[in-house]
C-alpha cells in the first residue's frame, strides 16, 4: 500500500490570487478615476458658478466656459513642459570626429565617373557573346 496524499497544485491557488490582486488593481484604477472624474467636475462647477455670478451667463455656459479655458490651460502647458531639441552649436565639434569623418570619405574616388562605351543596336554587344547589342544585352 503506498501513501499518497492529494494536494492542491499550487499553480491553481497561484492563478487565483493573480486573478484576485488583478481584479483589486482594477477596482482601485477605477476608484481613482472616479475620485478625479468628481474632483474635476466639482471644480468645473465651482469657477462656472463664479464665472456666471459675474458675467450674468447661464451656470451650463459658464461651465463650458471654464471647462474650455481648462482644456486650453492643459494644452499650453503640455506645450510648455514638453522637453525642447537638443541644437548642437559648430563650437561643440570636437577636431578629433572632423577628421575621422574626412577619413571615411574620399572625393578623388567621386570625381571620376566611370564612363561606360556607347553601343549602337545593331553593334557586336561588349561583352565578347559575338551577338548582335540588341539580342544580347540590349533587350
Amino acid at each position: 500500500m503506498s501513501n499518497t496524499t492529494t494536494q492542491p497544485k499550487p499553480s491553481i491557488l497561484n492563478d487565483l490570487f493573480s486573478s484576485l490582486r488583478t481584479l483589486l488593481l482594477a477596482l482601485l484604477l477605477l476608484g481613482l478615476v472616479l475620485v478625479a472624474t468628481l474632483v474635476i467636475g466639482l471644480g468645473v462647477a465651482l469657477v462656472g458658478k463664479i464665472i456666471a455670478g459675474v458675467t450674468g451667463l447661464s451656470l451650463f455656459e459658464a461651465s463650458l466656459l471654464a471647462l474650455g479655458a481648462a482644456f486650453g490651460l492643459g494644452i499650453v502647458l503640455a506645450i510648455a513642459v514638453r522637453p525642447s531639441p537638443t541644437v548642437v552649436s559648430e563650437s561643440d565639434w570636437d577636431e578629433e570626429e572632423d577628421d575621422a569623418d574626412e577619413d571615411l570619405f574620399d572625393e578623388d574616388e567621386f570625381e571620376e565617373e566611370e564612363k561606360m562605351p556607347v553601343v549602337g543596336r545593331n553593334d557586336p554587344c561588349p561583352c565578347g557573346s559575338g551577338k548582335k547589342y540588341k539580342y544580347c544585352h540590349g533587350k
